[in-house]
C-alpha cells in the first residue's frame, strides 16, 4: 500500500488498514526506529490508569493481610498436588 505525505507532514492512512486496526479519529501514534534503518508506526494503545473508570468500585478495600492471605491460597490450590 503506498500513501504520500502532504506539504504539512500528514499522510492517510488506507480505509483497509484503519478497518483492521480499530483506529478512530484523533487516534495517537508512536514511532520507533529500528536498528536496520525501517520505521514502525503503532497506535499509541492507553495507559492501564484509563481502564480505572471501567471497572465498578471495590465493595471494601482489601488489606495487606487479605493480600497476603489471596495469594497463599492461590499458591496452595495451583500447586496442592506437586
Amino acid at each position: 500500500m503506498e500513501s504520500t505525505m502532504t506539504s504539512k507532514g500528514q499522510i492517510t492512512v488506507p480505509v483497509s488498514i484503519r478497518d483492521q486496526l480499530h483506529l478512530a479519529t484523533g487516534t495517537k501514534f508512536l514511532f520507533f526506529t529500528l536498528e536496520n534503518g525501517d520505521v514502525v508506526m503503532r497506535p499509541k494503545v492507553h495507559s492501564v490508569k484509563n481502564l480505572k473508570s471501567l471497572l465498578p468500585k471495590p465493595s471494601r478495600v482489601l488489606t495487606d493481610a487479605d493480600i497476603k492471605t489471596a495469594i497463599q491460597e492461590g499458591y496452595a490450590e495451583r500447586y496442592a498436588d506437586h
